[in-house]
């Protein structure tokens, strides 16, 4: 599957395991954009287990409350963030507090894929 969702806040490109998300310059990524955003990955992956790239190439805040919700979709098996501002780490801790699933960082994609994937792949093993 590869296919690209423009959503009204984010461009979404969905992989066969994996989406790759670029949020708009700006925007405050709440509850209301993460349902829609959860929703939209939900009905696309259905029930198979796949992994979420965040690409930050652009500056926008984000509500850490999301992740809880985020834990909530049960498909969902890891998140990457990729960031090429360091300043951006600390935030990304922060974050990683409210997220109860494998949660890292990256400094470019190809890395990101790879984690994600292997990520997946040892999890679904795990699973009974």
């Amino acid at each position: 599957m590869n296919k690209n969702i423009r959503l009204d806040f984010a461009s979404i490109k969905l992989c066969e395991n994996f989406a790759i998300g670029v949020m708009d310059e700006g925007i405050e990524l709440k509850t209301d954009n993460n349902k829609f955003l959860l929703n939209t990955l939900k009905k696309e992956y259905k029930d198979q287990f796949f992994g979420f790239i965040s690409n930050r190439i652009n500056s926008y805040s984000v509500d850490p409350i999301v992740y809880k919700e985020t834990s909530e979709l049960e498909n969902l098996i890891a998140i990457a963030v990729v960031m090429s501002n360091p300043m951006q780490k600390l935030s990304i801790e922060v974050e990683k507090l409210f997220y109860n699933r494998p949660f890292e960082y990256f400094d470019n994609i190809e890395d990101a894929r790879t984690w994600i994937k292997q990520t997946l792949e040892r999890e679904i093993n795990n699973k009974p």
